[in-house]
């Protein structure tokens, strides 16, 4: 049996929509990004969202609505993807790591301005938002994610200024449609297209269910296994000698990822920031990411928990020889 580490849970909708779009001839962000908006901040209950080309950029932009600039610090996890720590540099603010683990869930970029800022990208769920309530909080529609769009993110917030400065600085500080427009700030170009808003928002109508289906794989994980995961994007354990069981899984047709490798402070891009993390220099040496996908069968669950158990087994036998 082969198990990949996931699958994209496309059909004929998301298609049918992308054809229905370009059959259109409007291709760039319009009426089906709003829609997508409207849509998407209702399930996460927010009353605004803002869609952009990347959480990346859901990052960014909320990071420059705060007035993060040069003199400020900026708090995030070491062990997270290198976009969160370059969205802060390309901001001349500072890093400062935070020696634990988000991995597969949603944290705080800790800052000392007015908003708060909510990293989501592993992290979709209906009425999120209410535990962050105030934040500006980017979500990311990547193809690994819960919900795809290729690419895509969303910035959801409270504040009715903030969603306009978003709105603008996302489409190269615009206001106004048509050719009767004004350019009121230097923006960026971090817009959503019509193209991928059609696609998240199928997605979107089956974010429940395809919830629901990890939520059974990770509960079958967590009873299996004696974990105790919450998170619905990542199904993360902890092993002895982590090169070699993904080498043992791979035999066995069974995908691992890890996430992540190496922690940023240890990445040369940041040798600047470089320190001691001892708990995040430990769970990096340890962490795999096991298969977790929507249509995930149970046999191919199975497999993978038999995989695992047998591989812990070997260890405890070489452990007391």
């Amino acid at each position: 049996m082969r198990v990949p580490f996931f699958k994209l849970s496309f059909d004929e909708r998301e298609i049918d929509q992308v054809i229905r779009v370009m059959r259109r001839g409007y291709l760039t962000q319009g009426r089906e990004t709003r829609v997508l908006e409207k849509e998407f901040s209702r399930y996460v209950g927010s009353k605004y969202a803002v869609a952009v080309d990347a959480c990346t950029n859901g990052l960014f932009l909320s990071l420059k609505c705060n007035g993060i600039g040069r003199g400020d610090i900026v708090s995030i996890p070491s062990l997270t993807f290198a976009s969160v720590a370059n969205v802060i540099l390309h901001c001349d603010a500072k890093i400062a790591w935070e020696d634990k683990s988000y991995v597969g869930s949603a944290y705080y970029l800790k800052n000392n301005r007015p908003f708060k800022i909510v990293d989501s990208a592993h992290q979709i769920e209906r009425a999120l938002y209410h535990d962050y309530r105030g934040a500006l909080m980017s979500f990311s529609f990547y193809p690994t994610k819960q919900i795809s769009s290729a690419e895509g993110g969303m910035i959801c917030l409270n504040d009715h200024y903030a969603m306009e400065w978003l709105e603008k600085a996302r489409w190269h500080g615009r206001k106004g449609g048509g050719f009767n427009y004004s350019i009121e700030m230097p923006g960026w170009k971090m817009n959503m297209t019509d193209v991928q808003a059609v696609i998240a928002l199928v997605q979107l109508t089956k974010l429940d269910d395809m919830n629901r289906k990890r939520r059974v794989i990770v509960d079958y994980y967590n009873r299996e296994l004696g974990e105790s995961v919450s998170s619905l994007h990542l199904y993360t354990i902890q092993v002895e000698n982590r090169d070699t069981f993904i080498e043992y899984m791979d035999r066995k047709g069974i995908n691992c990822s890890v996430h992540y490798y190496t922690p940023l402070h240890k990445q040369p891009a940041y040798k600047e920031f470089d320190t001691c993390l001892p708990t995040t220099e430990y769970i990096a040496k340890h962490i795999v990411s096991l298969p977790l996908y929507p249509d995930m069968t149970t046999d191919e669950a199975d497999y993978v928990v038999s995989a695992v158990k047998e591989w812990r087994n070997h260890e405890r036998k070489e452990t007391s020889k």
